[in-house]
């Protein structure tokens, strides 16, 4: 089934979203100043978790392969946040290059997706280059990964909710809405050789020069996202 957007006029899957794919991950801890949008987008009553005065940060890349719900290639900033007791992901950067995944998001999970170009080329010893642009052809970032071994056990399974402020225009708005959404990801899990290069003057140049504190590669990930959304004021 396909729902229309009501803006764009793109058309994507009804939810729950089931896709399959890779995704490489690195963990940054940056200081919370230097962190874009980090209070427009997590939901009221949501706060990043703290290492000190510095947000954990996630930077990732992830290709998600035909014969799934959808096939794209996308870039994303989350940072770790919590309601109570309760761990959350809130995403405050993400490009994709498919219309029907940014309008999808946007309407369905309040994920604020925007649209990039994407290129991929194959890399020595197995490893792969994924370039971001921007639709005028501005880079944002590039990654050269290279998977390594494999870590125990042979496939985890863990929910990951996400959790989204509806209006992340208006964060001062007292109307606005949380969107938090449950999710599971089955994948396994492998130490990556991963470099990142950000342009320094694009949206992501607020990591210039910060060097990750570790660096996964999920394969054969399965993700399914959207079984339960819960919304609320």
């Amino acid at each position: 089934m396909q729902t229309p957007a009501a803006t764009s006029g793109a058309a994507y899957p009804a939810p729950p979203w089931f896709l399959t794919g890779t995704m490489t991950f690195s963990l940054f801890s940056v200081p919370a100043r230097a962190v874009p949008e980090l209070t427009a987008h997590p939901p009221r009553g949501h706060r990043p978790v703290s290492l000190g005065r510095h947000a954990l940060v996630g930077l990732a890349v992830a290709r998600y392969e035909l014969g799934c719900d959808l096939s794209y290639d996308e870039l994303l900033v989350a940072v770790l946040t919590r309601r109570g007791l309760a761990l959350r992901v809130t995403v405050t950067q993400i490009w994709v290059d498919s219309p029907a995944s940014q309008a999808g998001g946007r309407a369905l999970w309040a994920i604020p997706k925007a649209l990039a170009t994407t290129t991929r080329s194959a890399r020595a010893h197995s490893g792969e280059r994924t370039e971001f642009r921007t639709l005028d052809g501005a880079p944002i970032a590039r990654l050269d990964r290279r998977p390594g071994r494999r870590l125990p056990p042979s496939r985890v399974s863990v929910p990951l909710t996400t959790a989204q402020r509806e209006d992340p225009v208006a964060p001062r708005q007292h109307y606005a809405t949380a969107v938090t959404a449950h999710n599971t990801v089955t994948a396994t899990v492998r130490t990556a050789s991963a470099h990142w290069e950000v342009a320094v003057d694009g949206p992501l140049g607020w990591l210039t020069g910060r060097r990750p504190l570790a660096t996964f590669t999920l394969t054969d990930a399965n993700l399914t996202f959207g079984t339960r959304v819960d919304r609320s004021t």
